[in-house]
């Protein structure tokens, strides 16, 4: 099911908020609501061993515990192929980091994927003006390796989304390829991303939003519009204080 003017599609959000990282919930779901494609209809689905965080109509709380670093990042596919045939009721999935948070108003048209493209991504803010010497993994045992000349762009791997259907079907794929790794003792250099920039990179079509749909917190000089930022987590105590 596609965006039209008569059914502008439901959107399942999926969020991960295991030990420390609860306290970004408020201000991640309060910005959503706000700025987040606010004509659609949309629904959370919450990864979380927290006890603060209380589920609704809006709300699916799904019990995750913490599996440590870098497993709290590298298995979150495997999360959500947990709860697929829920998230299958929905038109269009989205993925965001804790520590999101919308700045501006993100209308259907600009956030959602299309029938050409029917995935989305977000180019690293790090690493917007080429995909050459951007950090792929390299390791050609790996199945997250990815050859600089076959990538469109390097993707950050807080922000992603797509039609259902094909987001669910790279979620189920990317799952398979980390648990082959983990088999040969293989763990990607940039986990759950770098194996989101493999597949990106087999899948050209996608659509690429510009680095400011996940700006750092605090960057000066950014050649981007700020729309969606990526809340500095030192000033949570950093990242020894929410991993622990």
């Amino acid at each position: 099911m596609f965006l039209t003017k008569k059914n502008k599609g439901k959107i399942g959000v999926l969020y991960i908020c295991t030990g420390k990282y609860d306290i970004y919930w408020n201000q991640f779901f309060e910005s959503s609501e706000k700025n987040f494609c606010p004509k659609n209809e949309k629904h959370y689905f919450v990864f979380t061993d927290s006890k603060e965080i209380k589920g609704n109509d809006k709300v699916t709380l799904i019990y995750q515990e913490r599996l440590g670093w870098p497993y709290d990042t590298l298995m979150r596919f495997h999360m959500f192929n947990r709860m697929a045939e829920e998230l299958k009721m929905y038109d269009y999935l989205f993925f965001f980091n804790a520590n999101m948070q919308f700045r501006k108003k993100l209308s259907a048209r600009e956030m959602l994927p299309t029938e050409r493209q029917m995935l989305v991504g977000v180019v690293h803010p790090y690493f917007y003006e080429t995909p050459i010497g951007s950090p792929f993994e390299q390791n050609k045992e790996s199945l997250a390796y990815t050859d600089w000349n076959k990538a469109r762009h390097y993707v950050q791997g807080c922000v992603n989304g797509g039609i259902t259907k094909f987001y669910l079907e790279m979620s189920a794929t990317l799952a398979a390829n980390i648990d082959k790794d983990l088999e040969k003792g293989i763990i990607a250099i940039w986990h759950d991303e770098s194996h989101l920039n493999a597949y990106l990179a087999r899948h050209p079509e996608f659509k690429a939003l510009d680095a400011g749909y996940a700006k750092p917190e605090g960057r000066e000089g950014f050649p981007f519009k700020e729309k969606i930022i990526n809340l500095n987590k030192n000033n949570q105590g950093g990242l020894e204080f929410l991993r622990s």
